[in-house]
């Protein structure tokens, strides 16, 4: 049961890495972490459009830095629909 406050989107994204990657936590936890880390990887991307090379460099090695990237991917997953939506 989920709350009605929440998309389901979440369990479906956990569901499909439990059917791709087996059950555990540390399967689990790497491939959401992994899929945090590719949106620093969009994230460059982006900002490399809009600002200069050293701009954009700088913009994305301060995303990991900041806490809220961390708290968001363990607790809310939030960062992982994020890389997720822009790609």
């Amino acid at each position: 049961m989920r709350g009605q406050h929440y998309p389901s989107g979440r369990a479906v994204l956990l569901h499909s890495i439990i059917q791709l990657f087996g059950e555990g936590l540390w399967k689990i936890g790497t491939v959401v972490f992994v899929l945090t880390g590719s949106g620093v990887a969009v994230c460059y991307a982006a900002l490399k459009r809009l600002v200069p090379e050293t701009a954009a460099r700088l913009g994305a090695l301060l995303l990991p830095a900041c806490p809220a990237l961390l708290d968001h991917t363990c607790t809310s997953m939030d960062a992982v629909f994020a890389s997720v939506r822009i790609i």
